[in-house]
């Protein structure tokens, strides 16, 4: 089933709340879920700077290419008042869906673009796609006086909510949210299907024990015992009544603790809520605000607390509750609305209506600690039930229903060949556009037929100059060659003059540049003029080029019309660089040219901190997904463990073949295997850390545990011998590089893969076991922990095999490469800002 999802709603505002947060892990638990099913996700290019970090979040289970980007008209949000925008961007929108032509579509989140550019429109134009949206509440059609006596925003919702009437099936948040929708869309003629909501792992799985705040809770004023609330500070979230409640608690109760709230707040609702308090009678620092935290500290803030309350007067889902109580924390809740559905029993709710309920609740856990502990138990079991794996299972059973329920398949051309002004051509045609507007409309199509049309990817019509080493004992070279592999057109390939000839009946390669910081790349400048390639796309490291040179190499380009982008491998300057060597000399070019392309999310936020973004685009590095021959193994055979890479500084291999001493006083069984080749470098620097390595084999008496292959191997040689171990280790101690090539190459063995903890993994963090630090000690211990649970199939563990194998599968090279020609094609002849 080929399935799109709407994710809007993670660029809007709403991506800061609980929409957003439901919308995401959501997505990714159907993509995680559903390994024989095709998801794209779609979002909107008016939202740029949200784009990166959504494709981040999804990096390690669906490639690039499976992201689907679309223009609208500027303008078109429903508060701007123009209503033949917002018409033109919503058919448009349509139009790109149908183009993409998924047997579902799935939307986040309806009710959005009161105030932002965001379309979610259903069935303006008929396109035989089912659809389903996500039904949170119906709050404000409830409570009309309270959310909708604004004429304007009234007519916003009202006409959200008959799109979400339109829809063929709703994924209702709760059991009430259904019932809710059942008895209040009266135009909705569909199934509505409750598949509650979960949390994420990060609740239920970790050790609790290894997070603790680097400051301290009292960065946050917390200074005793506390009692918690996290939400929002819209006024049915109740923060007055739980102070008044607080007042209210026994003498010795009340000065024993601190009423704590968590929430993305502002000054006048603090300063308004701090005076409720100290009109309760309440001491100044009895009420905490936080403001925002990340998530490590709202799992630990979740841990420490000795109840957490949640008063809401109304609410879809509760979903804090089911955080707090999976991270250990007693709770009690309001009785009304869904809540109940996730209280851990009857005797956890009160009335929020009343203040002396909430108090009298407070007091009867507070006051008593076999009670309180109970709650705690209780809280702790019931919340294993609520995962999002559980929610996506629901939901994409739904959806299958929906797609088999399909009587008569909508053919694909019949939206455009449908005659009369059904189809979304002549809409367009039936809104009074003005002469710019329509422009701006037909621009917008165009650019989203070139997104969705994939047959042009592989036309001759193209000339792609590959600036980069080539077959070199070079992380960069093989990642190009990889690369180039999958592409329809082969780009020609300008290497430095000391590559190795290898002819090839493919690839066409140029020696033309000398590696290093002496070449001016006059030679390589003009031979790319003389070449009149329409794009050039540059491999880029520290030691490459010369930072001035290469800037006059972008300039000139640009100018001339080319189109231009680079891969960063690395974004970080080296330790003690000279100023003419750190990027920021590169900066003003890299504002220039179309694309910038890095591996990973901290690349990404590091270069905005530094003032490029707009052109910033997230390309995770791939692997070659091989079929690697296992060995047979014996049953008595030693415990293998390998690592692999080259020979250099930093990697962590000394600390490695010392790790092996630990594990052996321990009684370990176990041999080393390193696969990692002799970097090649001028200056010995390789060499001599072979030697030193193999100087402490021998002086440890390892030499019948420890084996050397520093000989550089083909991918698929190397491949065999990962295969056959037990686990691939990557020690490193430091490193500038931003991603791993290396440890993509353990990934691809399909052994389990442990790291040590350096943000230089922070893009394979789920797919890989993670040490505890970076000592010997401290590897011998996490290698043998590890190698332990995998052995007794602890749950942990299965979740990183299965989070390896969605990794494996969204960095296929192939559909890298796939992506990355397209995206060139585009920025060449079609859209350039994207």
């Amino acid at each position: 089933m080929r399935v799109a999802i709407d994710l809007q709603c993670c660029q809007s505002g709403s991506r800061l709340g609980g929409i957003g947060r439901y919308s995401l892990e959501l997505a990714k638990a159907m993509i995680a879920s559903s390994p024989d099913d095709e998801f794209l996700i779609l979002l909107n290019n008016r939202y740029k700077d949200s784009i990166v970090s959504i494709r981040s979040e999804f990096s390690n289970l669906l490639p690039p290419s499976n992201f689907c980007v679309f223009d609208v008209p500027a303008g078109c949000s429903f508060s701007q008042g123009v209503p033949e925008r917002l018409s033109t961007a919503e058919i448009i929108r349509e139009e790109f869906v149908r183009q993409l032509n998924p047997d579902v579509l799935h939307i986040g989140s309806v009710i959005e673009g009161l105030d932002e550019e965001v379309v979610t429109s259903v069935k303006l134009i008929p396109t035989g796609i089912p659809t389903a949206s996500t039904l949170y509440d119906l709050i404000p059609l409830v409570n009309q006086e309270r959310y909708l006596s604004h004429e304007v925003a009234r007519e916003h919702y009202m006409q959200r909510i008959s799109y979400l009437e339109r829809s063929d099936l709703l994924l209702a948040i709760s059991q009430y949210s259904a019932d809710e929708g059942r008895r209040l869309l009266k135009n909705f003629s569909g199934d509505i299907v409750n598949i509650s909501g979960g949390i994420d792992n990060k609740f239920i799985y970790r050790n609790h024990s290894k997070y603790i705040f680097k400051d301290g809770i009292n960065k946050f004023g917390i200074k005793s015992p506390y009692i918690l609330y996290t939400a929002s500070f819209d006024t049915r979230k109740n923060q007055d009544g739980l102070i008044k409640a607080f007042s209210m608690l026994p003498d010795n109760l009340r000065n024993s603790y601190q009423l704590v709230f968590v929430g993305n707040g502002w000054p006048e609702i603090y300063q308004k809520l701090q005076s409720a308090a100290i009109k309760a009678g309440l001491a100044a620092d009895a009420i905490v605000f936080t403001g925002r935290v990340d998530d490590e500290e709202l799992v630990e803030l979740y841990r420490r607390c000795h109840l957490f309350v949640f008063p809401s007067f109304w609410e879809g889902l509760g979903l804090p509750l089911i955080e707090a109580m999976a991270c250990g924390a007693p709770v009690i809740g309001s009785n009304t609305t869904s809540l109940p559905e996730f209280l851990p029993h009857p005797s956890a709710g009160f009335d929020p209506k009343s203040p002396e309920a909430i108090a009298e609740k407070m007091a009867e856990f507070l006051q008593d600690r076999d009670k309180l502990q109970w709650l705690r138990e209780i809280g702790q079991q019931y919340a294993t039930q609520f995962t999002w794996r559980a929610s996506a299972e629901k939901a994409m059973r739904a959806l299958r229903v929906l797609y088999k329920s399909r009587v008569t398949p909508f053919p694909l051309h019949d939206a455009v060949s449908t005659t009369g002004e059904a189809n979304a051509f002549g809409k367009l045609k039936k809104i009074n556009l003005s002469e710019d507007d329509l422009g701006e409309a037909v621009k917008c199509i165009v650019n989203n037929e070139a997104e969705s049309d994939q047959d042009w990817l592989h036309a001759d019509d193209m000339k792609i100059g590959w600036i980069s080493s080539w077959k070199t004992r070079c992380g960069i070279a093989s990642y190009s060659e990889n690369l180039i592999e999958f592409f329809g057109k082969k780009p020609i390939i300008l290497a430095p003059y000391a590559v190795d000839r290898f002819p090839s009946p493919e690839v066409d390669v140029i020696p033309c540049w000398h590696q290093g910081k002496d070449d001016d790349l006059s030679n390589l400048r003009l031979l790319v003029s003389d070449l009149d390639l329409d794009h050039i796309i540059i491999q880029f490291n520290y030691g490459f080029f010369d930072f001035e040179s290469l800037s006059k190499l972008l300039d000139e380009q640009v100018r001339c019309g080319v189109s231009v982008s680079l891969v960063l491998h690395s974004t970080t300057d080296p330790t003690n660089a000279a100023p003419n060597d750190q990027l920021q000399t590169l900066l003003p070019s890299l504002a220039k040219v179309d694309a910038v392309f890095v591996h990973s999310l901290s690349d990404c936020l590091r270069l905005s901190d530094r003032g490029l973004s707009s052109n910033v685009h997230l390309l995770p590095q791939g692997v070659r997904l091989r079929d690697v021959k296992r060995p047979k193994r014996s049953s008595n055979r030693r415990r293998s463990i390998a690592s692999y890479g080259f020979f250099l500084p930093g990697k962590g291999l000394p600390e490695l073949i010392e790790s092996m001493s630990f594990m052996l006083r321990d009684g370990r069984d176990f041999e080393l295997l390193m696969v990692n080749a002799n970097y090649g470098d001028i200056g010995g620097v390789s060499s001599g850390l072979i030697s030193q390595c193999k100087e402490m084999i021998c002086s440890l008496n390892l030499e019948d545990r420890v084996k050397v292959i520093d000989e550089y191997l083909e991918d698929e040689e190397s491949l065999y011998h990962l295969s056959n171990s037990d686990i691939v280790v990557f020690p490193y101690q430091n490193t500038k590089e931003s991603s791993s090539a290396a440890v993509r190459m353990g990934l691809a063995s399909g052994v389990p893969v442990a790291v040590t903890p350096l943000p230089i993994f922070d893009d394979v963090k789920d797919a890989v076991h993670h040490l505890p630090g970076r000592t010997p000690e401290e590897i011998a211990v996490g290698v043998s922990t590890i190698l332990d649970a995998i052995e007794r199939e602890e749950n942990e563990t299965r979740m990183v095999a299965e989070a390896a194998e969605r990794w494996r599968r969204s960095h296929d090279v192939s559909q890298i490469s796939r992506h990355l020609e397209h995206r060139i094609r585009v920025m060449t002849f079609g859209r350039s800002d994207q």
